[in-house]
């Protein structure tokens, strides 16, 4: 998991945005870890906090 680097428009409608690049060597430890990883995030009770997890192989 690499630090957060703020997205293209980092501020869109009042809302700060960012983008986290997590890498793995096998496709399986990754989907593993982002299913337990969503449920983990969906879970708190972060106030505010929206959470969207996209998963684009194609884009890097």
């Amino acid at each position: 998991m690499f630090d957060p680097v703020p997205m293209s428009l980092p501020r869109l409608g009042g809302w700060e945005r960012a983008h986290l690049l997590l890498q793995s060597r096998s496709r399986r430890a990754l989907q593993n870890f982002l299913r337990e990883w969503s449920q983990a995030l969906y879970n708190l009770k972060a106030g505010a906090v929206r959470w969207h997890i996209e998963v684009d192989p194609l884009e890097f």
